[in-house]
């Protein structure tokens, strides 16, 4: 019998196929078959398993399973005004999200930052989508888990279907897919939770599995790990460009990569906490070798290769970098809901994604050839004049006052201070503020305002790409063997795998890069294995920037809570010296407290999970858990 849940989820998701392109064309194709055939054939009355065997007798609506786990990829860039520019970045003291007169964007950042959160408080979405609702990932995943089991187990009734070319050569790539898709929901379940439990088939309302412990962490990463390899042993490594945003060969084997990273990772492989069990694995430091291996191994596909043009990475249909990502229609709203305000749209919900100066400190200063942090005298950093010969990175990521986003959109950011009258006030401020706005993925070519007429630019959310590989590979075989060191034989060490990443990293002929021109000079060899993990990190951090991977780095990583427990705000301050003199700008820091706790390393279980099954052990720190802090 095909349960009440799976009906709504089918109806749901072929309503909204239907009514939102999503980017992925072998999807659309699929979403052409009659939607409302499809719904009438799960209102039916349920005699057995009839509806089920109904879903699995063709073809048209078999693949509408699969392509229903697809749609639940999460859309961070979700093409509506709504709910574009949420991300889990806000809730770290590096970020900030706003949205409406008073409140976060996030309502999870809201409460972390106020220090709130909680395992009750974070399940709150009645959303169709994750996208929006950080709090809602267990339920959410484990959704999309069911969808790909039930595709998993009846696929092979279908029967051969000719004029559809559909025959088991077909099914079997189907399926690798599907295992792939299962190891990607599993690995956010892993990311935010630890260990989970591991479901091999779709569970019914009796089923004694509901009320399953948790696996351990390394039985969990094993699970990951094992089918990423199926997967990939039959997935190709690329699809025509009329089916890009299927999982592929590469896709599977870099998830492989991230699995083991996070596994190697301080937070989950921890020499004071040696034991394996559902908060950490067992204590191993060669788990990063397993890391490191698996990281060139994606590299010896020679498949991928770094785009040049750091400014067209995220906003063309694809790239040679792109390894997974969730792919969107044309749209302006990313654009209209990130920049600034009067840019993107207005003073309200304008400017949702912004930084603090926590996160632009990441940035180095680029001074005779070479690269100096910001603290560093020798850098030469002027808080005066803070934008000047920063990582070409930070001039593409990056709006502030007096960056020039082509089109002579200058942004326009202060505050009033001496002697000044709201005849001075700023033309791009919003109504919350840290006066760094994440451009990250955003098209300056279009002009949101005029909304479709001004343009509609490609994006594509990537939750794998090449630079991430190459930063992974570096990261595990600095720990394993050292920065200098081509162990793998893969024909670069960790500091030349991190060169290949600067050496693309250039200021180029846009507005945005403000007439400059020179590139990120590289990493040195000869550094230690702890300067090079601070250096790598560093990288990662600038790299990956609002990619949602901050939110989990600096985590996985023990950063120390004081550095959570303080937001810095680089402000502007127009003044004048006496009433009627010369306008002049002044930058001071703001601390702004933030909440932060050694449990906030890793999400707590949602309450109603735990009372609906009480053998799932709290995580540490948390309410009810046997580990009192995660320290």
């Amino acid at each position: 019998m095909i349960d009440v849940n799976l009906k709504q989820q089918l109806k749901v998701s072929n309503m909204k196929w239907i009514n939102k392109i999503i980017g992925i064309p072998v999807i659309i194709a699929l979403m052409m078959v009659s939607c409302q055939d499809f719904n009438d054939l799960l209102e039916k009355e349920d005699t057995g398993d009839l509806n089920l065997e109904a879903v699995f007798s063709d073809i048209r609506n078999a693949e509408k399973i699969l392509t229903d786990v697809y749609v639940r990829i999460p859309d961070y860039l979700l093409n509506n005004q709504n709910n574009s520019g949420k991300m889990a970045q806000s809730c770290m003291a590096e970020a900030y999200s706003v949205y409406g007169s008073t409140t976060l964007a996030f309502a999870h950042a809201f409460w972390w930052h106020a220090g709130s959160f909680s395992p009750s408080t974070q399940y709150v979405s009645t959303n169709a989508t994750r996208a929006s609702d950080f709090g809602d990932f267990y339920r959410f995943d484990y959704a999309a888990i069911r969808a790909a089991l039930l595709f998993l187990e009846n696929i092979d009734k279908v029967p051969y279907d000719a004029e559809y070319g559909y025959g088991q050569t077909e099914k079997d790539v189907k399926k690798n897919e599907a295992k792939f898709l299962l190891a990607f929901f599993y690995m956010d379940l892993l990311k935010n939770y630890g260990g989970f439990t591991i479901v091999d088939h779709v569970l019914n309302t009796t089923d004694p599995e509901l009320k399953a412990e948790r696996n351990t962490y390394d039985e969990c990463v094993q699970h990951i790990v094992t089918l990423c390899n199926e997967a990939a042993s039959g997935l190709p490594l690329s699809w025509p460009s009329s089916q890009i945003g299927r999982a592929t060969k590469g896709a599977a084997m870099a998830l492989k990569a991230q699995a083991l990273l996070f596994a190697a990772s301080p937070l989950f492989n921890d020499p004071n906490k040696p034991d394996d069990s559902p908060f950490r694995g067992q204590y191993n430091p060669d788990k990063w070798k397993l890391a490191a291996q698996a990281a060139a191994d994606v590299i010896k596909l020679n498949q991928y290769q770094l785009v040049g043009d750091i400014t067209k990475l995220f906003t063309t249909f694809t790239n040679e970098e792109i390894i997974f990502a969730r792919i969107t229609a044309p749209g302006y709203h990313w654009e209209r809901s990130t920049l600034p305000s009067y840019i993107g749209w207005n003073a309200t919900n304008a400017g949702r994604n912004q930084l603090t100066y926590n996160m632009m400190q990441y940035y180095k200063i680029v001074k005779d050839g070479k690269a100096y942090d910001q603290n560093d005298p020798n850098g030469g950093f002027d808080l005066q004049n803070p934008f000047v010969n920063l990582d070409p990175r930070f001039y593409r990521d990056v709006a502030y006052n007096g960056a020039n986003l082509r089109r002579n959109r200058i942004v326009k950011v202060w505050e009033l201070g001496e002697n000044t009258s709201n005849a001075d006030k700023a033309a791009n401020l919003g109504q919350i503020n840290t006066y760094l706005y994440n451009i990250k993925m955003c098209d300056l070519n279009i002009d949101p305002l005029r909304s479709a007429a001004g343009g509609l630019a490609h994006h594509n959310f990537p939750f794998l790409r090449y630079a991430d590989v190459l930063l992974m590979y570096a990261e595990a075989m600095n720990e394993a063997y050292g920065p200098d060191v081509d162990q793998l034989g893969v024909g670069l060490t960790a500091t030349q795998a991190v060169n290949l990443i600067r050496a693309r990293t250039k200021c180029m002929s846009y507005p945005e890069f403000m007439g400059n021109t020179y590139s990120m000079p590289l990493m040195e060899a000869g550094l230690s294995k702890d300067q090079f993990r601070k250096e790598v990190r560093q990288e990662r951090i600038v790299e990956m920037n609002f990619e949602d991977a901050t939110f989990y780095d600096i985590r996985r990583w023990k950063f120390p809570v004081e550095s959570q427990r303080t937001a810095s705000i680089l402000q502007p301050v127009l003044y004048r010296d006496a009433p009627g003199a010369a306008k002049k700008l002044k930058y001071q820091l703001v601390e702004q407290p933030r909440a932060f706790e050694s449990s906030w390393y890793i999400l707590p279980i949602p309450q109603p999970e735990i009372q609906k099954n009480p053998n799932l052990v709290q995580n540490p720190g948390w309410p009810g858990s046997p580990e009192a802090d995660n320290n």
